[in-house]
């Protein structure tokens, strides 16, 4: 299912195979980590392309120039 797709690093991609944790995709990219103990890790996405703060600009302002 291609809602069930992670991209991971080579780091966790080993972690998930190699060892025993277990991780499950919760949606929208958050990632369910337990450890071999059953802690649980919730894994957020970082924010894709920039975060625009109040300093951004319209299109339709004047140029500063």
């Amino acid at each position: 299912m291609p809602e069930n797709l992670q991209y991971l690093c080579k780091r966790h991609h080993i972690q998930k195979h190699r060892k025993p944790w277990r991780v499950r995709h919760l949606g929208g990219g958050v990632l369910e980590w337990t450890s071999p103990l059953g802690h649980v890790f919730i894994d957020y996405p970082e924010p894709m392309g920039p975060v625009m703060g109040p300093e951004f600009k319209y299109a339709d302002d004047p140029a500063p120039f």
